[in-house]
């Protein structure tokens, strides 16, 4: 079993297996690095696992999932930055298959010297939000720099020549065993300390000319030893990148010191023959590079290991034999296919027969460099939730396509109802969707036409080519189709919807700004008049919205000067014919617009801002009207969807009934089914809190929206209204009628009164009573009247009889 050691645990390593150099884990430098991944990101726990098995770990429950052997699998088979929600798994190695795994993984592969040597991931026991793929790549850098310093210390303790580190300012990083008993000096005191504080004088000035040379030639120094007498080394000073140079060096006619530098560099070293172009040297990196051994390397021509090379190199200049060059970029492909980007600085090395008899060529590997570069290309350019362009990019190829004049049709995509499916199911399902709505779109399009996600719930799509205005229309439409149809989730089923706006270039507009301001009107005009509506472009789109800023202005200004007044339509008993309760009905009558529509007034004040201020007005005003009616008589309000967003809806209610001195059982607020699936639970909560405080709430028009039976399981309503168009119906078929026998029905099962609005003939009031309606409402009766002619009803009907 593993072994824990307090939030840490570590597996004890299997016996001769893996590389030292890739796989000796070392608990204390990585903990710090897997608490770092925690941090950023929000899992519960980590681990970071060798190719063998062996790990160091972190969190509470890693031990245990980590022993795993189906794990351990999943894990160590993943090439690529990767999360995973509830990951399958193979059963496990003693037989059990599922149980306890994480619900959460993120991983990425680690990579050193060209090869991948484990895995770093990331767990939990519920899923979070996707890690940024940047994340990842920076903690994977954290830990394989962590394991290549490591590395290096467990491989250069262990060779028999002294080995350093130095860096830029001259100062020592690393010192290991055989340089503490060559010089007596050991390593916590020689680290830190100036290189040169150990030569004397002048070898302190040939050591100078050795690093600045950059070659393997060995020089001979003479060190102070800790003790005081004086030291003969041979020594090789060799650059290990722009800020490191290694130093080997040992005492006259002991091993050369090369083979240690050429065997332990850190970067891949090929040694090849001029005349004969076979290779007489490899290192332990360069043949990790190639995925082979140094032994079936050497003797092997340079254009057998690096085809992609042969032509240039059968051409090229001898190298100097001042230093490594500055170096050539290029891209090979191993023998297991991986692709891996190098720089090689090459170097003349004289023979002892001739000069500049070898070639020594130093790899950089740039594979890390170029996957990171590419990834900042990708985010510069995608969007990394969905992989479309992301706005910028859409933005620059439109500009692009729009100077180059070719045809195209822009349409702008806006989906309904994502923030509900949020509050439902959690931020992480929104992402699924959106991500789902992005592979919808592009399966859609032509082979020339773009996709881009230009917001938060928004996407773009430009239709390209002579023919971009005749594939547009058929295109939105689909594309409408596609966004109504449901989106699973892991948490369940979201219902969108999206509008949908259109402009031509050149025919609506002839610079990008503009068909992006002329697609924004045409997108705006879908979205204000209902969900899933499609709308190109035309010139009385702009007059319209003109005239509807005009409308908000002047509706401002009217509610400021208490412009807005109340009509009231009396609601009778069916069985009695007398008056139960009326409905508050808003009305406006402009100077020079004369009466406006309240479906037009109502939806301007939502769209822009003004519909609480607007909602709570004409509530205090019908309170304070019902107060002075009969005391069995109650006032019907209508409620806006968005006067229940926030908190501030219940004590507004609270405070209108304080002030007018309305019993809250005379208080009657209707709301309609849109408000019910626009945030449930929020809005049952609310619901909930009325009703306690004793005031009744009506479903109105039901039947037209998402009607849904589980409204009624979930909240008991006290009325239901069936909209007058079921009404009109009436007599012109058998549905309405079975529909609202169907609503009567239901409402007497669950103790709810049925209102009928809209009735306008005797046939019609027959048919409604017989059909189990308690309630009526309509011209038939009284239309909206002004509160004086509604009092002087009330008083002709429930006026004592002398």
């Amino acid at each position: 079993m593993p072994r824990n050691s307090s939030d840490t645990e570590r597996r004890s390593p299997a016996s001769g297996a893996g590389d030292a150099d890739v796989t000796l884990l070392d608990e204390a430098m990585l903990a710090p690095i897997l608490r770092t991944a925690l941090r950023l990101t929000s899992a519960e726990n980590a681990a970071i696992m060798a190719m063998d098995g062996r790990h160091v770990a972190t969190g509470p429950d890693a031990a245990r999932w980590l022993s795993d052997d189906g794990l351990r699998g999943l894990l160590l088979d993943c090439d690529e930055p990767t999360s995973m929600i509830q990951p399958a798994m193979s059963p496990s190695g003693d037989g059990r298959a599922g149980g306890d795994h994480p619900a959460f993984i993120a991983l990425i592969p680690l990579h050193t010297a060209g090869r991948r040597v484990g895995v770093l991931c990331m767990l939990g026991h519920e899923p979070c939000a996707p890690v940024e793929p940047a994340v990842l790549e920076d903690l994977a850098l954290m830990v394989t720099d962590a394991l290549m310093r490591e590395g290096h210390g467990h491989a250069v303790n262990g060779i028999r020549g002294a080995i350093a580190r130095v860096d830029r300012s001259g100062r020592i990083t690393s010192w290991n065993h055989a340089a503490e008993r060559l010089t007596g000096h050991a390593a916590p005191r020689a680290i830190g300390m100036p290189i040169a504080a150990l030569l004397l004088a002048p070898h302190d000035a040939t050591y100078e000319q050795a690093v600045a040379a950059d070659r393997a030639d060995p020089v001979t120094l003479t060190l102070r030893h800790a003790d005081g007498h004086d030291l003969a080394v041979r020594m090789i000073a060799l650059s290990a990148g722009p800020s490191e140079t290694i130093i080997v060096f040992d005492t006259p006619g002991g091993d050369d010191p090369a083979d240690a530098i050429l065997e332990h560099l850190p970067h891949p070293l090929f040694v090849k023959d001029v005349r004969t172009r076979r290779f007489v040297r490899v290192n332990r990196a360069g043949a990790a590079l190639l995925g082979e051994t140094a032994e079936t390397l050497i003797g092997r021509a340079d254009y057998e290991l690096f085809p992609h090379l042969a032509a240039s190199q059968s051409h090229e200049q001898p190298p100097s034999a001042g230093g490594f060059g500055t170096g050539t970029d290029s891209t090979f492909a191993t023998r297991g296919g991986q692709r891996v980007h190098v720089r090689t600085r090459r170097l003349a090395i004289d023979g002892r027969d001739a000069p500049r008899r070898y070639v020594a060529a130093l790899l950089e590997d740039l594979s890390e460099a170029h996957r990171t570069e590419q990834e900042l290309q990708r985010l510069t350019h995608f969007d990394a939730l969905t992989g479309l362009f992301n706005r910028a990019t859409y933005l620059d190829r439109l500009q692009s396509l729009i100077l180059q004049g070719t045809p195209l049709c822009l349409l702008a995509i806006a989906l309904d109802r994502l923030k509900i499916a949020n509050d439902q199911f959690g931020h992480l399902a929104g992402d699924m969707i959106l991500a789902d709505a992005g592979e919808r779109l592009c399966a859609l399009l032509g082979p020339d036409d773009l996709v881009a996600r230009v917001g938060g719930d928004e996407f773009a799509v430009v239709v390209v080519g002579p023919d971009a205005a005749l594939r547009a229309p058929p295109l939105a439409h689909a594309i409408s189709a596609e966004m109504v149809r449901p989106f699973a989730t892991m948490r369940g089923t979201a219902y969108l919807g999206a509008g949908i706006g259109g402009a031509s270039f050149p025919d609506d507009a002839t610079t990008a700004p503009e068909l992006r301001r002329c697609c924004d009107a045409a997108l705006h005009r879908a979205k204000s008049q209902r969900d899933g509506l499609v709308r190109f472009y035309h010139k009385q789109i702009d007059h319209d919205a003109r005239d509807r800023l005009t409308l908000v202005r002047d509706l401002r200004e009217a509610m400021g000067r208490g412009e807005i007044t109340l009509a009231y339509q009396p609601v009778f008993a069916a069985a009695t014919g007398r008056i139960t309760s009326v409905e508050a009905l808003a009305r406006w009558t402009h100077p020079m617009r004369g009466r406006v529509s309240p479906d037009l007034f109502i939806s301007v004040a939502e769209q822009y801002g003004l519909i609480v201020e607007l909602g709570a007005e004409l509530l205090h005003r019908a309170c304070a009207d019902a107060a002075g009616w009969p005391g069995h008589v109650a006032v019907a309000v209508n409620l806006s969807p968005l006067q229940f967003e926030g908190d501030g809806l219940i004590a507004t209610i609270q405070n209108v009934l304080a002030t007018t001195g309305l019993p809250a059982r005379r208080l009657h607020l209707e709301v309609t089914e849109g408000l019910v699936i626009h945030d449930v639970e929020h809005t049952y909560r609310q619901l909930e809190r009325l009703r306690e405080l004793g005031i009744k709430i009506l479903m109105d028009d039901f039947g037209t929206g998402y009607s849904a039976l589980s409204y009624f399981q979930r909240f008991p309503f006290d009325k239901v209204k069936i909209d007058q168009s079921f009404v009109r119906e009436l007599g012109t078929g058998r549905a309405a009628e079975a529909i609202v026998r169907a609503v009567a029905g239901l409402g007497k099962a669950m103790g709810m009164s049925v209102v009928a609005e809209g009735v306008e003939t005797e046939e019609q009031m027959a048919t409604l009573i017989a059909a189990g309606c308690t309630h009526v409402q309509g011209y038939l009766f009284s239309k909206p009247i002004p509160v004086e002619s509604l009092e002087r009803l009330l008083h002709a009907q429930y006026a004592p009889r002398g």
